[in-house]
């Protein structure tokens, strides 16, 4: 299994954990380059989304929000299989 994400994908994850982010269109949206890691930024989130140990966790400036399930990441149309 890996990891996929666009910008909707990513941003509803954020948003059930982070219920103050501002909309999505002032969201800048970036993969990694040659890793399967996400970003959303704006003015004052940068939210990244990855695999660490082969688990799913979602950051918010460095600090860790929550290791999202398998079964969110499907929710969300995030696994590649």
């Amino acid at each position: 299994m890996l990891l996929k994400a666009n910008k909707t994908s990513m941003y509803k994850l954020a948003k059930r954990y982070i219920p103050d982010l501002p909309p999505m269109r002032q969201m800048d949206f970036a993969k990694a380059p040659q890793s399967r890691s996400y970003f959303l930024k704006c003015y004052d989130h940068k939210i990244y989304l990855s695999a660490v140990v082969g688990r799913p966790v979602l950051m918010d400036k460095s600090e860790t929000i929550c290791h999202p399930t398998i079964a969110e990441l499907r929710e969300f149309g995030m696994i590649e299989e």
